[in-house]
């Protein structure tokens, strides 16, 4: 998924419960289940499509709720 107000793109490693980032920097998340899908809300905030739920992420921090 390319973010365009962060010029981010994110992708999923679904087996290994992973989400990827790349822009400016490279980075990674760890969750405990499988995690395929997301959409941006903002600058700062992604919602994911995960094995139970939707979840609102704070790209930044790396918080879900």
């Amino acid at each position: 998924m390319w973010h365009p107000e962060r010029g981010e793109l994110f992708w999923f490693d679904i087996l290994g419960k992973r989400m990827f980032s790349r822009g400016a920097q490279r980075r990674e998340w760890q969750f405990d289940e499988h995690v395929s899908a997301c959409g941006w809300v903002d600058r700062d905030t992604l919602l994911m499509a995960s094995a139970s739920g939707l979840w609102r992420i704070d790209i930044p921090a790396g918080a879900r709720e």
